[in-house]
């Protein structure tokens, strides 16, 4: 059906739910990334795709998605939630904390969006674990320059400062002006 009507956003959902089922990210995605920001369900479609993508370990991909569907649906918390989540794991602080309040303007932040809005400023996951997801979108995509720079912040809190310098001299050799990794190159070395 796609084939002859690639427009038919039944059909992808269709598509997409069955892929859903059966875990198959990349056809969730695909399905997905063919329904138009025009669709009255395009909100809700970006969410999934960027879920999807997130399981692909695609944070770049699944970031676009979720801040398309945030201005697509400005009311609808699961897009802010998902961006919350991945900048809290990258240790972007500044959006994070942004997004923490614009949910907590519109009465929709809980119990834990309370508390990383508390934190935020000074919270630090779990090292190892998160260090392994983030390695995860890194490997995953190599231009995905916060991931890259999580890996080496979250290597440089637990100690490992060797480890941190390799994987900093390695984003800055890509990327020679992202004053962030210099800054985290400079506290290596203090």
């Amino acid at each position: 059906l796609l084939a002859r009507q690639p427009n038919r956003t039944d059909a992808r959902l269709l598509l997409g739910k069955l892929a859903h089922d059966r875990n198959d990210w990349a056809t969730v995605a695909a399905a997905f990334q063919g329904v138009s920001d025009s669709d009255p369900v395009a909100g809700s479609i970006r969410v999934a795709e960027g879920d999807a993508w997130l399981k692909l370990n695609r944070a770049v991909l699944a970031e676009d998605c979720w801040s398309r569907a945030y201005h697509l649906s400005p009311e609808d918390p699961q897009p802010r939630l998902r961006l919350i989540y991945l900048y809290g794991m990258q240790l972007r602080r500044e959006p994070w904390m942004e997004l923490l309040w614009e949910l907590y303007d519109h009465n929709q932040a809980g119990m834990r969006e309370m508390i990383q809005l508390m934190i935020a400023g000074h919270v630090v996951w779990e090292a190892e674990e998160a260090v392994q997801e983030v390695r995860r979108f890194a490997a995953s995509d190599p231009d995905d320059v916060h991931s890259r720079h999580a890996v080496a912040e979250y290597l440089l809190l637990a100690g490992q400062i060797p480890e941190a310098i390799r994987e900093l001299e390695t984003l800055l050799q890509a990327h020679p002006n992202n004053v962030e990794a210099w800054l985290a190159m400079v506290e290596c070395q203090v």
